[in-house]
C-alpha cells in the first residue's frame, strides 16, 4: 500500500473517531438496585424497564441492574438514592417509607375494601397526590409495582387469632406491622427479610410475616411450611429515582424512563399468576395453606384496624393530611 493511501486512511479513521466520540460520551448509565433475586418475577419486570428505556432512547440511557441487594440492603440503598449516590431502584413500600414517612400509611392493616378499589386509588389518584412527599425527600416515584399481601409462614397451624398470642414471629420493619402484631399479643421480632432463614434455623423465630411469592422463592416455606392467608396488609412495591439524577436527563429521556415500566395492572396480574404457581409448588412439597374462617378473620381485622390511629400518630408530621388523601381516593374508587 502506498504511503499516501496510508495517510488518507489514517485521516478517515481520525475523522470517524472524532464524529463518534460525542455520541458515545452522550450515553448515560444509571444504576438500578433491587433486593429481587435474579430468578424472580420482579427481576423480569425490571428487565422490561431496562429494555424499554434503551429502545426508546436509542441507547442514550442504559440501566445497569444490581439484584439481590448487591449494592446493600434496601434500608441503606434507599437513603443513597435520595442523596443521588445511587440513581434508582425497586423497593418495598417499607423501605421507601424510611425516607418518605407518609407512605407508611399505605401499609395500614386492612386498608382497602377490595383489589379494584386499591388499584384505582393508587394508579388514578395517589401516584399524583403523593408526589409532593417524594419531591420533599429528593425522590421521583416512577410508579407502583406489586409485592402482594402479607401472610404468615409458620411451623405450626394458625387458624385462630388466639394462635398468634406469644408466637415468635418475624415482623416486617414497619410501624404498621409492629403495631398490628402487638394488637394480637404476638411476640413480634423485627427482622429484615434477609435474616429470615437463619432466624428460623436457630429458633429465634418460628413464624414470619411475608408475602407468599418472596417466602417460597427464598426458601422460607421449606422451614415454615404452613401459610395462613391473613392478607392483613397489602404492600405495593415502587420504582423510585433520585430527583437529582432525573433532573439531569433531557425531557425526552425522562419521558422514556417514565413510560418504559410494565404497567401496574400488568405487574399485579403477573405477580398473582406467579403467586398461584408458587402456592402449588409449596403444597406439592408438603406445605399447607390455611384460610381463617370469617369469624376469626373479623376478629383479626377488628384488632389490627384499631391500631391505625396510633400509626398516624407515630408517623407524625403531615400524616393526618396524607391519610385524608387516602380516604378521598378510597371514596372516589368505591364504586
Amino acid at each position: 500500500m502506498k504511503l499516501t493511501n496510508l495517510k488518507g486512511l489514517t485521516a478517515v479513521m481520525v475523522a470517524c473517531a472524532t464524529l463518534t466520540a460525542p455520541l458515545m460520551a452522550s450515553a448515560v448509565e444509571l444504576k438500578y438496585s433491587s433486593a429481587a433475586p435474579a430468578n424472580s418475577p420482579w427481576a423480569k419486570m425490571i428487565q422490561v424497564l431496562v429494555d424499554g428505556t434503551a429502545a426508546k432512547t436509542n441507547g442514550e440511557v442504559v440501566i445497569k441492574t444490581f439484584l439481590s441487594n448487591q449494592l446493600g440492603d434496601e434500608a441503606t440503598v434507599i437513603q443513597q438514592v435520595a442523596r443521588g449516590r445511587v440513581d434508582m431502584g425497586g423497593f418495598s413500600l417499607t423501605a421507601v417509607a424510611l425516607v418518605v414517612p407518609e407512605l407508611a400509611l399505605l401499609s395500614a392493616p386492612f386498608l382497602w375494601d377490595n383489589d379494584e378499589q386499591m388499584a384505582c386509588a393508587l394508579d388514578q389518584h395517589l401516584v399524583a397526590d403523593f408526589q409532593p412527599y417524594f419531591d420533599a425527600h429528593g425522590l421521583v416515584n416512577m410508579g407502583w409495582g406489586e409485592a402482594g399481601y402479607q401472610t404468615v409462614f409458620s411451623q405450626t397451624a394458625i387458624t385462630k387469632v388466639s394462635d398468634l398470642a406469644d408466637l415468635k414471629i418475624r415482623v416486617a420493619p414497619a410501624k404498621a406491622s409492629v403495631l398490628a402484631f402487638k394488637s394480637v399479643d404476638a411476640n413480634g421480632i423485627v427482622l429484615p427479610s434477609s435474616d429470615l432463614n437463619a432466624s428460623l434455623q436457630t429458633g429465634l423465630i418460628t413464624a414470619a410475616e411475608i408475602n407468599i411469592t418472596f417466602g417460597v422463592l427464598t426458601g422460607v416455606g421449606q422451614q415454615a411450611p404452613i401459610v395462613t392467608k391473613t392478607n392483613h396488609i397489602y404492600l405495593p412495591s415502587l420504582s423510585v429515582m433520585s430527583k437529582k439524577t432525573f433532573s439531569e436527563l433531557t425531557k425526552e429521556q425522562q419521558e422514556a424512563l417514565m413510560s418504559s415500566s410494565m404497567p401496574p395492572a400488568a405487574q399485579r396480574a403477573t405477580l398473582r399468576g406467579v403467586e398461584g404457581a408458587l402456592t402449588k409448588k409449596l403444597l406439592a412439597a408438603g406445605g399447607k395453606v390455611i384460610e381463617m374462617d370469617a369469624g376469626e378473620r373479623d376478629k383479626l381485622k377488628e384488632k389490627m384496624v384499631a391500631t391505625t390511629p396510633d400509626l398516624i400518630k407515630e408517623i407524625g408530621g403531615d400524616a393526618p393530611a396524607a391519610w385524608d388523601l387516602i380516604q378521598k381516593a378510597k371514596a372516589a374508587c368505591a364504586g
